[in-house]
C-alpha cells in the first residue's frame, strides 16, 4: 500500500526540517509527504527523494482538525499518516 504522510507546520522550520530528513533516512519513505503550512511566510523544505506536496495557507484560527483534514484531502494515496512536526 502506498503511503501519504501528512504533517502541519506553522513557524517551526527547524522542526520540520528535521521531520524531513528523517523520512529521507527511514527504511521505508513515504510515497509522498503533504506539508499543510500554516506559517505567515512559506517553511523551506529540503531536497527528498519523494514527492512533496508544499501547501501554505497563512491561517491564524484554523482549527488544527481542519488543518489536518485539508492536508488529507490533499493526499492522493490511500494510506494516510499524520506526524507532528515535533
Amino acid at each position: 500500500m502506498k503511503i501519504s504522510v501528512v504533517t502541519l507546520v506553522k513557524d517551526r522550520r527547524a522542526h520540520l526540517t528535521k521531520l524531513v530528513e528523517g523520512l529521507v533516512r527511514s527504511d521505508r519513505a513515504p510515497d509522498e509527504l503533504i506539508v499543510f503550512d500554516m506559517s505567515a511566510t512559506p517553511s523551506p523544505i529540503v531536497p527528498t527523494p519523494f514527492p512533496v506536496r508544499h501547501i501554505h495557507r497563512p491561517c491564524y484560527r484554523l482549527l488544527l482538525s481542519a488543518a489536518r483534514n485539508r492536508g488529507a484531502e490533499a493526499a492522493v494515496h490511500e494510506g494516510l499518516l499524520f506526524l507532528d512536526v515535533d
